[in-house]
């Protein structure tokens, strides 16, 4: 650790293969040339552990294993981070997602002197799952933050119109994508493929691709690929739908990968139908692969996919117009191309990981040079 650098703590629940996760992995391997970085998680590990360790980023995995009440487990973990704050005394405390906020945010009480920040990942939906996270969050923690980062301008209008944070307080940075160089090769065959990118979680709505590919004319050469973990129960009720539906062998399950550029390669559409979206980053994934993305109307999905230019934008749980979407699409080989192309130019433009690495590291170095006070 070169000791010339200022230190950045980062709590964090787990490192598993997630956007956020992925998108932090990219930003410290450019990152770290400025700052000493520590990443401590709070409940697990995560299958991406081991490749922030391969970086050379210094991690502490403060998990509590075993079978302990959560009320013990609580006041364990509670008093784990605070000695682990006070051995490493960072300069610069970063937050990300809920649970290290709530769980790290006393710090900010305790240590008035250090500079904390918070990413917001999400739109603030996941509070109604907690009693009384709003108003903790609005009336406690927020004050407390140097900064507040959101990934969308959606999320970042949340965070100012009905959280009350400043507008000097919160900094709107995009993800991030590395360009990739690969070059897709001429395809032999006329099957057309689908590609959904995201983890099994509910209101990603993968059912909604499902029944819209049930819509399909009999004459479609088409495969669906689902790559992405989660719940087992719903991947069986997506498995049990499709097999309802007849197209169980249109629809294929490809689990967790660490590498997607495979399925990126050899695609042609990339669909995001979620019910609710903080910033996608697999559409900016489908962009820098060179496919024409199709997703909902929700969050920051509007800031990466421009309706009819590099790909369309649908209302959600409509089934009927992402079936009428994809069918246009199917049909249209050029259209494929000319929205791939320009999905491509947009995220290399917008969203390379240049542009987010290089805000990031002014808005530390403008945080420990007390510019936000």
């Amino acid at each position: 650790m070169n000791s010339s650098k200022k230190k950045i703590l980062i709590f964090i629940g787990s490192l598993d293969t997630g956007g956020t996760e992925k998108q932090l992995l990219n930003q410290l391997r450019h990152l770290r040339e400025h700052f000493n970085f520590t990443i401590v998680t709070l409940y697990k590990k995560g299958n991406l552990f081991n490749e922030f360790k391969k970086e050379g980023i210094d991690l502490i995995d403060l998990t509590i294993q075993g079978n302990v009440k959560r009320i013990l487990k609580l006041f364990i973990l509670i008093k784990k981070i605070f000695i682990t704050f006070k051995k490493l005394n960072p300069d610069l405390v970063h937050y990300y997602l809920p649970h290290s906020y709530y769980l790290g945010g006393f710090l900010s009480f305790l240590f008035p002197s250090k500079k904390f920040v918070m990413s917001r990942r999400s739109l603030n939906y996941y509070q109604k799952n907690y009693f009384l996270s709003n108003f903790f969050e609005k009336f406690i923690l927020h004050k407390r933050m140097a900064l507040i980062f959101a990934n969308s301008m959606a999320v970042r209008d949340q965070l100012i119109n009905d959280e009350g944070v400043k507008k000097s307080k919160c900094k709107l940075i995009y993800n991030g994508i590395m360009i990739s160089k690969k070059k897709k090769e001429l395809k032999k065959s006329k099957e057309i493929k689908i590609l959904c990118l995201a983890n099994f979680i509910e209101y990603k709505n993968h059912k909604l691709i499902i029944s819209a590919c049930s819509k399909f004319s009999k004459k479609f050469n088409f495969i669906v690929n689902f790559v992405g973990t989660g719940s087992h129960k719903l991947i069986n009720e997506l498995k049990l739908q499709a097999k309802m539906a007849n197209i169980d062998d249109k629809i294929v399950f490809c689990g967790q990968v660490k590498d997607p550029s495979k399925f990126l390669l050899e695609s042609d559409i990339g669909v995001l139908v979620s019910n609710e979206e903080g910033f996608s980053n697999s559409i900016l994934e489908y962009m820098a692969f060179g496919l024409p993305v199709i997703a909902t109307k929700v969050g920051g999905n509007s800031e990466s996919v421009k309706n009819n230019f590099n790909g369309f934008l649908i209302d959600k749980n409509n089934y009927e117009e992402l079936s009428s979407k994809l069918t246009l699409l199917m049909q249209n080989k050029n259209m494929r191309k000319i929205m791939g192309r320009k999905g491509f130019e947009k995220v290399k433009e917008d969203f390379n990981i240049q542009k987010s690495v290089e805000a990031y590291r002014v808005a530390y170095q403008d945080i420990l040079d007390e510019k936000y006070n």
